[in-house]
Formats: structure tokens, sequence, C-alpha cells
């Protein structure tokens, strides 16, 4: 489950590494490989090591070094793969996926990706229409982030109703910061793509 919540992108399982590295048994730079492990296998589900390298500002001994330990300790998988006799390296993450699932538990997650689904349901029926990739990326965001979930939105669109507005996007999102405590530096970036 964690594996395709983290496929199509309903899952900040960065923050996630991040917090069960103890419980993973990983020190900090294997903590960071791993997390450049998971942009690899987005990209093309093979180990860049000169790129991980470079992000992290180590060298290839460092490198090396994280990365054998994290297959030791089966954190990842590696396969060969066969086109026209030509065998390619690829990484599986699934033995990953499956410890994190043991570390949190699977209700959180469900309970996690239903209260984004819930929200996106919401705010479609609302504008009657299909969210865009940006404005599906900023809900996701502050369903994990700000812990929003249907019933705040539904309020925050019953104010914006109430005052007389339109329900729009950005109006919703406006409305959003306006009741959190402190401003969001990436509802700044949304709300001035928007505009232009």
């Amino acid at each position: 489950m964690i594996k395709e919540l983290f496929e199509n992108g309903y899952l900040n399982i960065e923050k996630m590494i991040i917090n069960e590295a103890k419980n993973l048994d990983i020190t900090p730079i294997e903590t960071l490989t791993l997390i450049e492990l998971l942009y690899c296998y987005k990209r093309n589900k093979k180990i860049e090591k000169q790129i991980i390298e470079i992000n992290l500002k180590q060298g290839s001994k460092v490198i090396d070094n994280a990365l054998n330990s994290l297959l030791e300790k089966n954190l990842y998988e590696i396969y060969i793969s066969y086109d026209n006799s030509l065998g390619d390296e690829f990484i599986k993450l699934d033995p990953l996926f499956d410890k994190l699932e043991a570390c949190i538990g699977m209700p959180q997650v469900i309970k996690q990706k239903n209260k984004i689904d819930d929200v996106i349901n919401l705010l479609q029926a609302k504008m009657n229409r299909v969210l865009t990739a940006n404005e599906l990326d900023y809900v996701k965001d502050f369903v994990y982030e700000k812990n929003y979930d249907k019933d705040k939105l539904a309020k925050v669109i019953d104010d914006i109703v109430a005052s007389g507005k339109r329900i729009t996007f950005r109006n919703i999102m406006v409305a959003v910061s306006n009741s959190n405590a402190k401003p969001d530096g990436s509802l700044t970036g949304l709300l001035s793509k928007m505009k232009g």
C-alpha cells in the first residue's frame, strides 16, 4: 500500500523515513542516501550514484558504504533486466515499503489516503471541475502538512459562500491561508503562479 501511495504522490515518504530512521536502524548518511534512492526510483528505477554524490555533497567512498549498508540491511534490492542482450541494473524498494508499513501501521496510511481523497472530491464537487496537477499537489501538501480534512475545508467553503465570493481554487487557498496562524511559502508561490 505504501508503494502505491508513494508512486501516486499521495505520501511524503521522505519525512516518514526521517521519522522512522531509528526503527530502520540507519545512520544519518544512510537516511539521506535512502531518500536519494527514492528519487532515483521515481526517475528511472536505477541507482544514479553520481547524482547521489552531487546532491549529498559526499565522496564516492561514503556513498558506496551507505549503499552497501542499506543493501545489507535489506532496504532495497538490485535486479538485472535484459533488453537486446544488454543487462541494466535496477533497484526495487519493496523491502523498504514493507518495513515502513510494519513501523507505522497501515491504518494510519489508509486514513491519510482517504483524507486526501475526501478533500479532493469535495473541492472538485464544489468547483464543478477537475483539479489541475499543481492544485492536486497543493491539496496533498495542505492535507498532509496542515492536517486539513474535509470538514475544515467545508467550513472554509461555507465562509466563502457566506461572504458572497465565488468558489474558486484561489479563493479557497486564500481562505485556508488566512485561517492558518502563519503564512505558507508554497501557498504564496502557488498564488503568484495563478496570477501569471
